[in-house]
């Protein structure tokens, strides 16, 4: 077997992360590589010589040549910024997940509620786990059965809420993987937890260990940097057992991708904002020169002085605004303000909407103003398709497989022989809650339309104006169904009796 640990890709994530949060994650990286700048300081010696030294800063804002300190941090705390990073891992994941028809036959009771220990829905499990394969690329995701001494039943397991429980992990937490010859994952670990220690790279950990026959927990203070070899030896066990029976030697970890990289014998992909996080560095930058030059640049008002040649006369009491007057000696000229060029700023923003605008067609999408849009629909700034359809079916498509392995392997720890059945949409688009109102109405009204349609446009409806679990969309449907049914049969041509 090979062993690979992920220490080495965990500095990329941290700045994507960073910029999918904003806010204090920029002002303090979470990303010691990434987010790593530095001041020149010049300071003079008592002999009036100029000393330059360097003073280390953590930070994505690059700060100005021979800029202060002082004003670097000023300049910090002025500028703002644009989560580009955000509003695309959200239209993706949203589009994708947000309109999928599932069938859990048997299964329905262990998908209603709490099915990750957090009391999400099925649904609501899969919409952040799409959330975070999308921004990291790759996610993994643990399938835990924990059953109660004296439950020996499926009704016990229902009753006690103790069914299959998904734990999902990020790619953060990932300590190492071991895959065969043929790229077959034979075991995985990962972090539960992991504190400082103020010692380097040696941390305080709890690892969860979990191969084909069972899992362990172990713990202790090891070098996270050294995990390729495997089970650190300064750690003791703390916890283990076997699985069931009925897993027959499956690994209960499902991983999902965003893009996966086949190059690779173990699992990895790419995220879907790995070269958007530059770009929106770069704003943040160009934001924070905008923000700099509009500081410094009021306007400034000038009086022509022609006896004294430009300079005011020291008793003169300069006072302007509403209630003052301002006296000038008019052959001399018209006081007047000057102000600064609004060229470099403008040219600034020009360049910031174009990098954007590039960034998002580069990820089949246009960024667009919608004027019509009502202040309080909260759509004002819509994001808009174009080759988006190709990049969200393909995501699509390993959501899919994603969910059937994880089912499976529910089935497998039940002893169930559920026949379910999971289809994703074949054409994606953002979802626009008017629209799909609006498109979802249109539908019930065309005459030939066969219930089965006419059922598909009810729970749209239905997804836009109600938030509604599985187990309750289905309930509604079901009554929709019989009523269609009875309708259609209501307006068939009556026979006449032979």
């Amino acid at each position: 077997m090979k062993k690979v640990a992920y220490e080495g890709f965990k500095e990329r994530l941290l700045y994507i992360q960073d910029f999918f949060k904003g806010g204090d994650s920029l002002v303090n990286p979470s990303s010691t590589g990434y987010g790593k700048t530095s001041i020149t300081v010049r300071t003079m010696d008592s002999e009036n010589n100029v000393q330059l030294s360097t003073r280390a800063l953590n930070s994505y804002l690059i700060p100005f040549d021979a800029e202060a300190t002082d004003d670097f941090l000023k300049r910090q705390n002025r500028t703002f910024y644009f989560n580009l990073v955000s509003q695309v891992v959200n239209a993706y994941s949203d589009a994708v997940t947000s309109k999928v028809s599932r069938n859990f036959d048997s299964l329905e009771p262990f998908v209603n509620s709490n099915v990750d220990y957090r009391e999400s829905t099925w649904s609501e499990f899969i919409a952040s786990n799409a959330k975070f394969t999308a921004l990291f690329g790759f996610t993994a995701t643990y399938v835990d059965y924990v059953v109660p001494e004296g439950v020996n039943t499926l009704a016990g397991v229902i009753e006690s809420d103790s069914g299959p429980k998904c734990i999902l992990i990020n790619p953060l937490q990932f300590a190492w993987v071991a895959v065969s010859q043929k790229g077959e994952v034979e075991e995985f670990a990962w972090y539960e937890s992991a504190d400082d220690t103020g010692n380097n790279n040696v941390k305080s950990v709890s690892i969860r260990i979990v191969n084909k026959e069972g899992w362990m927990v172990v713990q202790g203070a090891v070098n996270v940097t050294n995990m390729n070899s495997g089970m650190p030896s300064d750690t003791k066990i703390v916890d283990q057992g076997k699985h069931p029976a009925s897993l027959n030697g499956k690994l209960p970890v499902v991983f999902n991708f965003y893009d996966r990289d086949y190059t690779t014998s173990y699992p990895y992909g790419k995220s879907l904002v790995n070269d958007l996080v530059d770009v929106a560095r770069a704003v943040y930058n160009y934001n924070s020169m905008v923000t700099d030059i509009h500081k410094g640049t009021f306007p400034i008002l000038t009086v022509p002085l022609a006896r004294t040649g430009g300079v005011m006369p020291p008793k003169t009491e300069i006072a302007v605004g509403s209630t003052n007057a301002l006296p000038y000696d008019s052959e001399t000229g018209t006081p007047n303000y000057i102000s600064p060029s609004s060229e470099p700023p403008r040219e600034l923003r020009e360049h910031i909407s174009y990098i954007i605008r590039t960034a998002y067609q580069q990820l089949g999408l246009t960024l667009t103003l919608d004027s019509s849009a009502q202040i309080q629909s909260g759509e004002a700034l819509k994001i808009r398709s174009r080759e988006f359809e190709s990049y969200a079916s393909k995501f699509a498509s390993n959501m899919l497989k994603f969910e059937m392995k994880v089912l499976d392997l529910f089935n497998a720890y039940l002893g169930l022989d559920a026949q379910y059945s999971i289809a994703y949409p074949k054409t994606f688009s953002i979802p626009q809650t008017k629209e799909d109102l609006d498109n979802a109405k249109t539908l019930l009204d065309v005459p030939f339309i066969s219930n089965e349609g006419k059922v598909a446009a009810l729970k749209q409806m239905l997804s836009v104006a109600l938030s509604l679990s599985d187990e309750e969309m289905n309930s509604v449907l079901k009554g929709s169904t019989v009523k269609l049914t009875a309708q259609t049969i209501s307006t068939l041509p009556a026979t006449t009796p032979v």
